[in-house]
């Protein structure tokens, strides 16, 4: 959960930050490139939280513990990925909207939408490599697991 803060924490510094140089942004081919990079992570984060096999775990409380655990992280993956995916259609969808002016109160302050892609982008490619690290340890476990089973 403090990862989580963290997370949204280096996004709004980033989109406020961002947000005062609304002329910034990268072109239709950096945010495909960007897209496609974390749809691949995307893919192989799940494949490894998909295949991982608690069958030889005989404590049914264990095994329970990391199917939720499995869940829980391809929760994260599919709900980050599907926001990411939400923005990229929208950006795609509007290529000829420049910035959004989000806070009015700052008179100078519009975010340009690639520019909010790019830092969505960063976040879920770094929550991706995290967790791929998590699910790393979670293999050692059932690994662990099924060595002190037998």
């Amino acid at each position: 959960m403090k990862l989580a803060f963290i997370y949204i924490g280096i996004c709004i510094l980033g989109a406020l930050v961002a947000g005062f140089f609304p002329s910034a942004g990268i072109n239709r081919e950096g945010i495909d490139l960007l897209f496609t990079i974390s749809g691949i992570i995307f893919s192989v984060g799940m494949s490894l939280v998909i295949t991982s096999n608690t069958q030889n775990i005989r404590k049914l409380s264990i095994r329970k513990k990391i199917h939720q655990q499995r869940t829980d992280i391809a929760v994260g993956y599919v709900w980050n990925f599907a926001l990411l995916s939400l923005l990229y259609v929208l950006i795609i969808s509007f290529p000829s909207l420049k910035s959004l002016e989000v806070l009015p109160i700052f008179k100078s302050w519009a975010l340009s939408p690639s520019i909010a892609f790019l830092i969505m982008a960063i976040e879920v490619n770094i929550y991706f490599v995290l967790n791929f690290f998590y699910i790393m340890e979670l293999n050692n476990d059932i690994e662990n697991y099924t060595i002190n089973d037998e």
